[in-house]
């Protein structure tokens, strides 16, 4: 089970690239790495589109999800997390996240863009509708 996440400052940097050219909407992507004995180390980063291009929700279109999933599989890597934007509100799960929470072994990384000058990102397992932060390490 994932118990904490790493990523390097060149990683973070382009999750929130990406998540301000989806500004206003929401942005989502995936992370792919490594996991030994619950530490995550993040590998690659999966910029997707959020086929809903709303402000408040996220969906990646299912033929782009699994061609990526599957590219993760090749590679040899797993899937740790799934990223997204809270333009508007802070970096905590809303009520949506956690419902839609489909990826219990991955992490749920959110980055809240309301203040635009500072992201604040923040990690959590979503597991049977429990929220649980995890240490996210930027290095």
């Amino acid at each position: 089970m994932l118990r904490q996440l790493f990523m390097s400052r060149p990683q973070q940097a382009a999750i929130i690239t990406h998540l301000q050219t989806c500004f206003p909407q929401e942005g989502c992507g995936f992370l792919a790495g490594t996991c030994v004995e619950g530490i995550g180390q993040v590998s690659v980063v999966y910029p997707m589109v959020n086929v809903l291009a709303s402000p408040t929700a996220y969906a990646m279109e299912p033929a782009a999800m699994v061609k990526t999933l599957l590219e993760i599989e090749r590679l040899g890597f797993t899937l740790l997390a799934i990223y997204h934007s809270h333009p508007y509100s802070a970096a905590v799960p809303s009520a949506q996240d956690v419902t839609l929470a489909n990826y219990p072994e991955a992490a749920y990384l959110i980055i809240s863009l309301l203040d635009g000058t500072r992201p604040q990102s923040k990690a959590y397992l979503i597991r049977e509708q429990q929220v649980q932060p995890i240490p996210l390490n930027i290095l």
